[in-house]
């Protein structure tokens, strides 16, 4: 199980994995009967490992049109919302479509969905780094002018680092970007087998209200 630091979907307290997809993930492998690690790494080796070796599954994981081929899907284990924030006090920034964007410099991470997603939009003003901490620095201390990530991600790691959410504004809404959702997938070298049974033990989380109840925990 490969996920990267994204809370408060997956993080690192204390040694161990947490989160509202970490504690989803866990259900499912209760579920099927197994036990296994949970590993954080940088977003782009926990893409490739999943994407390279059999039996490792990644999450969370965001589900569009160009990833549809490169893995297995299982299904949702949490709703998601992206936005592009900018610093409050930009009122140089004012976007009103995606094109609009393109003029700023933007903050990503190498080989996440967001990355991959503004780069096939033909994107080029990107700083391409290697986590989502690091990108919101860059926007904080006016290094880049739009930092992408999801709203509830978002306000967490900026209370995390000692920002106020109201240090920022929403300037744009992804609605096209993916389906709203974060998934668990495998890469294609992982048997059809395991990939069904997966899928299968998630339906019965969700069906025993597991999935509403880890939920509620975060909301």
């Amino acid at each position: 199980m490969v996920t990267e630091e994204y809370p408060p979907y997956n993080y690192l307290k204390d040694g161990r994995v947490e989160g509202v997809s970490a504690d989803m993930v866990r259900a499912v492998l209760a579920e099927v009967g197994i036990q296994a690690p949970m590993n954080i790494y940088p977003w782009a080796r926990a893409y490739e490992m999943a994407r390279a070796q059999e039996n490792v599954m990644i999450f969370s994981i965001s589900r569009f049109p160009q990833r549809e081929r490169l893995f297995q899907w299982v299904g949702v284990i949490a709703p998601i919302n992206f936005y592009i924030f900018a610093l409050k006090d930009r009122n140089d920034i004012r976007i009103d479509s995606l094109d609009d964007a393109k003029k700023f410099t933007i903050a990503t991470v190498l080989r996440d969905a967001l990355e991959q997603f503004l780069t096939s939009e033909g994107f080029q003003k990107m700083r391409k780094l290697s986590s989502n901490e690091h990108a919101m620095e860059m926007m904080m201390k006016k290094r880049v002018d739009l930092w992408p990530n999801s709203e509830l991600a978002g306000y967490h790691m900026l209370r995390s680092k000692g920002y106020s959410k109201d240090m920022v504004r929403k300037v744009y809404h992804l609605d096209g970007f993916s389906k709203g959702d974060l998934y668990i997938a495998f890469g294609p070298k992982t048997s059809k087998i395991v990939v069904d049974s997966f899928r299968d033990a998630l339906e019965r989380v969700k069906k025993k209200g597991e999935y509403d109840k880890i939920l509620s925990r975060f909301r």
